[in-house]
């Protein structure tokens, strides 16, 4: 690699490293000699100078000229803070709303998840995750789905029912329509026979009226 490229190379490395530390930093306030107050993110510090990341980009402000940096915690630093301290569900649940409000989705999530485990019976919590009630129970979408299929699958079974494309039938009925056969007027006969019993006629491929088709009979 070119020393060029390289200096390059390593130049975007530091770059993303600050940046990540100044996600995870809280904001920091450089107060002046001057009575001036600076907020922002300290991204480096030497006993010359102090590198500050604000608004209106990265400031680099003289060592002496700073009376003192007061630092403030990073709202991933107060978020485990407050982790320590919950205890119960509603606990949880608040921090879940408070870190949601924040746009720390992950977290959020994981104090929902924590929420419900610690009170099974948390609705606020449950309802976050999107999870229902059924039958007394919070499950999700999916899993009350599929246990509504299962109960119906059972009811059904005990009358006797068999499932055949999406439809509960008698084993009769199934067999019937296994072989082809359809239901007109409670009497089981082939598609085609259906067909005429509903006063239709089979011309150049198409069931047309009796009464049209013996027309176009008669004309030709």
């Amino acid at each position: 690699m070119r020393p060029r490229l390289r200096r390059a190379t390593r130049g975007l490395s530091v770059a993303l490293v600050l940046g990540a530390a100044a996600a995870l930093a809280g904001a920091d306030i450089l107060h002046m000699k001057d009575g001036r107050e600076v907020e922002g993110v300290v991204v480096e510090e030497t006993d010359a100078l102090v590198r500050l990341r604000t608004r209106l980009g990265v400031l680099e402000f003289k060592r002496s000229d700073i009376e003192r940096i007061e630092r403030k915690k990073s709202k991933l630093q107060e978020f485990e803070e407050r982790w320590e301290r919950a205890e119960s569900g509603d606990d949880f649940h608040a921090l879940g709303l408070w870190a949601e409000e924040r746009r720390m989705r992950k977290e959020a999530k994981r104090c929902m998840a924590e929420a419900v485990r610690v009170d099974p019976d948390h609705a606020a919590a449950h309802t976050w995750l999107g999870h229902v009630l059924h039958e007394g129970e919070w499950m999700t979408p999916e899993e009350r789905d599929r246990r509504v299929r299962e109960a119906e699958r059972a009811r059904r079974s005990a009358e006797g029912l068999v499932e055949y494309r999406g439809r509960w039938v008698t084993p009769e009925e199934r067999s019937k329509l296994e072989a082809g056969l359809v239901q007109h007027e409670g009497r089981w006969m082939t598609p085609e026979e259906a067909q005429r019993a509903r006063g239709l006629e089979l011309v150049e491929g198409r069931w047309i009226p009796r009464a049209q088709a013996l027309a176009l009979r008669s004309g030709a």
